[in-house]
């Protein structure tokens, strides 16, 4: 994990009589009893919607969890996954005690999927599609290793030079590569009792501890409180940027600035004209604000 990289901040943030960190794989391991009683978290998401993170989440408090993690694509699929995201359907079986984040697939092709047990939750990361454009643009023209599709999506960003018609691009790829139909089908989720909607905006804000408490209730993770406060004080916002503050932007940095409606920033007149034209109504449906 990203923790290795912050040991220092591990020592000061996590009680060592409670915790021990693994040299080797950079784990905070806990001697825990009694784990999750769930079957099966599957982590539903799309891009650009702090999938890394949340790896990283699940895999300190693993040993509360008591399942595998397991990444969708790099796991399943040999390190990438060539199938557009609303055409992803599992069709490999997933063992009972695994925790699968990401997973990238459309809500109609989760839910069809033929499971190993019905004793399960999912969590659906949602963002503001807007946000997610923005993001997805910065990644693709500057930050994401180059493998997979990257390298021919970044060629056809860097054909423009202006940053607008760019942007439009990128919306362009999200739309052909099935990633706009796949976010817009998340509205079902809303009403999917199995599944808990988490917000990417709530990921790093002042409520970050209520709505992570709220998350591990329903996943039925059983960590202390005080516990699940010293696994977010070290995977904030600042400790993951290598020493940025959040709101501090770096293009190149995979976190690269961790605040919402960045979107702002960048959307005039035009550009929400064409995103609504090539979006279509994913803003409302997702209880967004237009």
């Amino acid at each position: 994990t990203n923790l290795s990289l912050a040991e220092d901040v591990i020592g000061t943030k996590i009680n060592k009589s409670n915790w021990l960190l693994n040299k080797d794989n950079g784990k905070l391991t806990k001697n825990v009893e009694i784990t999750c009683p769930l079957d099966n978290i599957y982590h539903i998401c799309g891009p650009r919607t702090a999938s890394q993170w949340f790896k990283n989440f699940y895999d300190i408090i693993s040993e509360f969890i008591g399942m595998s993690l397991c990444d969708f694509e790099i796991g399943r699929h040999y390190g990438w996954d060539y199938r557009p995201f609303n055409e992803r359907f599992e069709d490999l079986g997933i063992d009972k005690k695994v925790l699968v984040c990401p997973f990238y697939l459309s809500y109609e092709n989760f839910r069809s999927f033929p499971k190993n047990s019905e004793n399960y939750k999912s969590i659906c990361v949602i963002r503001d599609p807007r946000d997610q454009l923005i993001s997805f643009y910065n990644s693709v023209r500057y930050s994401h290793p180059q493998i997979g599709f990257h390298p021919k999506w970044r060629a056809r960003l860097e054909a423009y030079k202006n940053d607008k018609e760019s942007i439009i691009e990128a919306l362009k790829i999200m739309k052909e590569f099935g990633i706009i139909d796949a976010m817009d089908s998340y509205k079902h989720f809303y009403n999917d009792p199995k599944c808990l909607v988490f917000k990417y905006r709530d990921l790093f804000g002042s409520e970050q501890f209520a709505h992570f408490r709220h998350l591990v209730d329903w996943l039925e993770i059983p960590i202390s409180y005080a516990e699940l406060g010293q696994v977010l004080a070290v995977l904030n916002f600042k400790n993951m940027a290598c020493g940025r503050d959040r709101g501090k932007g770096d293009k190149f940095a995979h976190y690269r600035k961790g605040i919402p409606d960045d979107w702002k920033n960048y959307f005039d007149e035009d550009l929400s004209a064409k995103f609504e034209e090539i979006a279509g109504n994913i803003i409302t449906n997702l209880k967004y604000n237009p």
